[in-house]
């Protein structure tokens, strides 16, 4: 069976909103919270309508009581690589308090920010004892994972299937798409079409206010809710 793992980066107030979309139609996601106000303002940010605040977090304990799973994605999203050691495991930590503090159980997945990884950031994330670690189609934010790009780039789209072998590193999980202008809907389905038997898929979004995005996460929330090849798990269960 397929396995489908969604996940939500930067922890926004549509989140919530999504949380309960899955909630009702019976399947799962896990979410990446930050302290940071990444999508409250910038020019870029509100010319695209998604400009939103940052979530509440005292409704992260509802989250994870419903069977949804909150991750960790650092304090104030850095790029990891361009910073000291102890600064990094500073901002770690700090959010995994926070988010200890406000009353969540079980945390063991972390999402590298702006999907930035080295071996020092990873040896790192390694050592702080985070069972699954999401990055993005590189180890940058580069080309097809743009938030900000309405053009595909020319160079065709990295393809990912995991596991590609039993021993693939867990902290270097790679989504087979990123939601954003230019990987839509159709692409998903292209990616489930092509997926094998027992591959695992994970699928990354961000802040779901703008329309068009808000509406392919309703098309895919509508495709797999009846799918009987597909299994929705969180991340933190791969």
């Amino acid at each position: 069976m397929k396995k489908i793992c969604l996940t939500f980066d930067d922890g926004v107030e549509s989140h919530y909103w999504a949380k309960n979309l899955l909630k009702d139609n019976g399947l799962k996601g896990t979410f990446f919270i930050t302290n940071a106000s990444l999508w409250h303002h910038g020019d870029k940010v509100i010319e695209l309508g998604m400009n939103e605040d940052r979530i509440d977090f005292d409704l992260l304990a509802e989250f994870e009581n419903d069977g949804f799973e909150i991750g960790s994605h650092t304090f104030s999203h850095p790029n990891l690589t361009e910073i000291s050691s102890d600064h990094i495991v500073t901002e770690i930590c700090s959010m995994n308090c926070i988010l200890q503090n406000y009353g969540i159980k079980n945390l063991r997945s972390f999402c590298y920010p702006a999907y930035n990884v080295d071996q020092r950031v990873f040896d790192i994330v390694k050592q702080i004892g985070f069972k699954n670690a999401r990055t993005g189609y590189e180890d940058r934010d580069h080309g097809w994972s743009r938030w900000d790009f309405k053009k595909p780039p020319e160079e065709p789209r990295p393809k990912t299937t995991y596991p590609t072998k039993p021993e693939q590193n867990r902290l270097l999980i790679r989504p087979k798409g990123i939601f954003n202008f230019i990987y839509k809907y159709e692409d998903f389905l292209d990616d489930f079409d092509s997926m094998t038997d027992n591959e695992v898929a994970v699928f990354v979004f961000h802040g779901l206010k703008e329309a068009s995005l808000k509406k392919d996460f309703e098309k895919v929330v509508s495709f797999l809710k009846d799918k009987k090849d597909a299994e929705s798990i969180n991340f933190g269960d791969i």
